[in-house]
């Protein structure tokens, strides 16, 4: 007896050592041999959250329909089947099936009507997790069993992978810091790696050359995994300069990242370079899956020695006032300010220095901002705005920094805010809070990974159509509009706690950031994929 499946049960992604994930439906079939009439069916699964609405299981023998399953459960789940009197030599055939519910749902089906070319064919999801599966007493799928045909031991083995990422590794940008945090998770596993920076032809200041790589074109090799660690549009100016045989290789991972709730289909392309995405958080997750023809994988972005040790704060160094809370906004020019919305944040900042409170009145905004030039209108929107603050409350920073010295500043601060419209995770958020600071962020996209109320201030918004194209984001697609008045009450209560002496929410903070994107969890999350992929390939080295 031994089972087969159609290519949709997979290793699941976050609860990798927990079971075997369902891709939107799995047809599991089992063919029984000839000694062997079973009584029982045994399924033992696991709902890990509501996003998706129910779960689905119908069991066939021959074609016959035996019984059906549905689950709006969250937990460990056991269903049993009265299996009828069968024949030697049935082919039972489980199929299981996961439905979206939510905005997943609305989504889902706003893309079903417009008849994408690419729909939805991977909606791989660690919300049904399979353990096992049983023929009476016999495990014929198990993920902790040995000699079952999967099982998690494949995991465990020490294959001497060889992976190559493709980065900005000398650039001070976020793209480029995602590479170098992946790049030092990779340095505490087992995989082999080599790392090769791409050609920059941007206008971003500063450079970092604290990593050692490759700067030329390597040879084509069949035996390597390659990981992109860009977007889709920089593998295009790659493709111009190196030529579309860089992406022949064993097997090749994309690693990237969007910013609203819908993937454009002028970036269908891109998918044809790739087997298979990676990306930083659920809601990138969300958008790219369900135009993705591959498998799509949440990998979280590491927290470095830099981040968990920054320099000391030194208000004098960075000219600012003492004896004041300090709230930092900061962004770069050659991201989107549509999209980063500092003058929302500006906004807010006025109007908690408007209200009078006595406490309001020793605070103090500090605005960093790079690559002014990229964007001299903006830049002046910008400044016009600062000069509404009451009293110049206001410290603005436009110089870039070298990387150590960011940090720094972020730690000299007390709380950074961000009302934004959207992120695709929020380095600067995520790094703020693993320092301990008190951090405001707009409450929905990538930044709600790791940012709830019992570790940061939320803010509240409403979803809101983009009225004109801005860069890649369509004017058809949708982003958050931050609500001032509740930013402002946001702040007030940071100040409440600050000057009450509660220490809770930065305390957490602190706790659940070092917890979820410690570079040991998240080269763990790396290994184990890498592993599962060789096994997969066929021709591991163990």
């Amino acid at each position: 007896m031994g089972p087969t499946n159609s290519g949709f049960i997979e290793a699941s992604n976050n609860k990798l050592n927990e079971g075997f994930a369902i891709r939107g439906t799995g047809i599991l079939k089992l063919q029984l041999s000839q000694k062997q009439t079973p009584k029982n069916l045994v399924i033992h699964y696991i709902r890990t959250n509501t996003e998706w609405n129910f779960a689905s299981i119908k069991v066939f023998a021959e074609g016959k329909y035996i019984g059906k399953l549905v689950s709006k459960k969250v937990g460990e789940i056991r269903s049993e089947f009265i299996l009828p009197k069968l024949n030697k030599s049935t082919t039972l055939t489980i199929s299981l099936k996961i439905v979206p519910s939510g905005i997943l749902k609305f989504l889902y089906r706003t893309f079903e009507k417009k008849n994408f070319k690419n729909s939805p064919k991977s909606l791989l999801r660690d919300s049904l997790l399979i353990k096992e599966i049983k023929l009476d007493e016999n495990p014929i799928l198990n993920y902790h069993h040995e000699k079952c045909r999967f099982f998690s031991k494949f995991l465990e083995k020490n294959i001497l992978s060889k992976i190559r990422v493709f980065g900005f590794f000398h650039q001070t940008f976020g793209l480029a810091e995602a590479a170098k945090r992946t790049s030092s998770a990779l340095s505490l596993s087992k995989i082999s790696y080599h790392l090769t920076q791409i050609p920059f032809s941007g206008k971003h200041h500063g450079e970092d050359n604290s990593l050692h790589t490759e700067k030329r074109k390597p040879p084509q090799d069949n035996s390597e995994i390659r990981l992109f660690h860009f977007n889709g549009d920089h593998s295009d100016q790659l493709a111009n300069k190196w030529g579309e045989d860089v992406f022949k290789c064993r097997y090749s991972i994309g690693f990237w990242h969007w910013e609203l709730p819908e993937f454009p289909n002028d970036f269908l392309s891109w998918f044809s370079r790739v087997n298979e995405i990676w990306v930083p958080s659920r809601f990138v997750h969300n958008s790219i899956t369900l135009k993705s023809p591959h498998p799509v994988q949440v990998i979280p972005l590491a927290l470095d020695n830099n981040v968990l040790n920054p320099l000391h704060p030194d208000r004098q160094k960075f000219s600012l006032p003492p004896n004041t809370f300090l709230f930092l906004l900061t962004f770069d020019f050659y991201s989107s300010m549509e999209r980063k919305n500092p003058i929302a944040s500006i906004r807010a900042f006025s109007q908690l220095i408007a209200s009078g409170k006595s406490n309001t009145q020793k605070v103090h905004l500090v605005v960093k901002t790079s690559n002014a030039h990229a964007d001299p209108a903006s830049a002046e929107s910008l400044n016009e705005a600062l000069r509404s603050i009451p009293d110049a409350k206001y410290t603005l920073i436009e110089e870039t920094l070298p990387r150590q010295e960011m940090l720094q500043l972020i730690n000299t601060c007390d709380a950074l805010i961000a009302l934004h419209r959207s992120e695709g995770f929020g380095l600067h958020l995520s790094e703020a809070m693993a320092m301990g600071k008190s951090v405001l962020a707009t409450n929905w996209s990538g930044n709600v990974d790791f940012m709830n109320e019992t570790n940061s201030y939320p803010v509240n918004f409403k979803i809101v159509q983009l009225q004109n194209d801005t860069g890649s984001y369509r004017k058809s697609n949708f982003w958050a509009e931050a609500d001032i008045e509740h930013a402002v009450s946001q702040m007030k209560k940071v100040l409440e706690n600050e000057f009450a002496g509660n220490k809770m929410v930065k305390h957490n903070a602190k706790q659940q950031i070092k917890e979820a994107h410690s570079i040991k969890r998240v080269s763990a999350i790396i290994e184990n994929r890498i592993k599962f992929i060789e096994y997969h390939l066929g021709t591991s080295r163990v």
